[in-house]
């Protein structure tokens, strides 16, 4: 006598393996029906990437936790390889060259105090409408909630230059010679054209080091599957009033979510 089980009645459970070994060593679970290689590929970017309590950590932590990943939403030039700053804040894209400054906005409120956020395509659209400026889409369309906390200026901290003579090419280009900072006492140096290459007037110590500011350009701006923003933070204070003192819709509900699960909050 045979038996027949409907497929939609069976449910897939993980095998323990060494990856679960080492995903209770790292604090991480597998997810439900996650097969053991996407796991030991999502641990070795738990053990890679930094997490802890800034935004970057928590960005990095959801991603590793929930399997997502990050990707690359929009790529930005200038037309004349000008250095430029860009910036993503809670609502705003900021971006600055040759004394000029941008803000495009990345939501709108309705009439009935509603958040409305823009596409990542109209946001590259908006940027390609900037003199010297040219942006592409290089993921899927989406609301541009989607896009990250972030800057295109990094820092590049005790870079070595042990041994260098008195040119010296640096790991990164675009370099901000008023953030230069050496561990020891240096020669006079002057920042070539290309923003990479150090001239110092005589030849530097032994075991010297480096740190340093840098512009990355072109910049591709990263997107992130969920978003994240705190309700402390005055720009979103101030996106969340809606007109005639009351609060923009999905904030209501956000707080009242909040206030669901935890009896330790009280709003007004």
């Amino acid at each position: 006598m045979s038996t027949t089980i409907p497929g939609n009645q069976i449910i897939p459970v993980n095998s323990t393996s060494y990856v679960d070994m080492l995903g209770i060593l790292a604090g991480i679970d597998r997810l439900p029906g996650e097969d053991a290689a996407t796991f030991e590929e999502r641990l070795e970017l738990a053990v890679s990437s930094q997490r802890g309590p800034n935004y970057s950590g928590l960005i990095n932590s959801l991603m590793t936790e929930l399997g997502m990943q990050t990707f690359q939403a929009i790529s930005i030039t200038r037309d004349d390889n000008q250095p430029f700053d860009v910036a993503v804040g809670f609502g705003v894209l900021t971006v600055s060259c040759l004394d000029e400054t941008y803000q495009i906005a990345l939501l709108s409120m309705t009439p009935d105090n509603f958040w409305s956020w823009a596409q990542l395509s109209d946001i590259a659209a908006s940027i390609n409408g900037l003199s010297g400026f040219s942006a592409s889409l290089m993921s899927s369309d989406g609301p541009a909630l989607q896009l990250a906390f972030q800057k295109n200026g990094d820092w590049s901290v005790d870079e070595d230059l042990s041994n260098a003579g008195r040119d010296v090419k640096l790991q990164f280009a675009g370099v901000l010679p008023e953030t230069v900072v050496f561990n020891q006492t240096a020669p006079d140096w002057t920042l070539a054209l290309d923003g990479q290459t150090l001239h110092f007037d005589s030849q530097p110590p032994s075991n010297l080091a480096i740190t340093y500011q840098y512009r990355i350009c072109p910049y591709n701006l990263i997107g992130t599957p969920v978003a994240v923003f705190g309700l402390s933070d005055p720009a979103f204070g101030t996106a969340a009033a809606g007109g005639n003192g009351t609060v923009i819709y999905q904030v209501r509900q956000y707080l009242q979510e909040i206030m669901s699960r935890d009896g330790s909050y009280w709003g007004q």
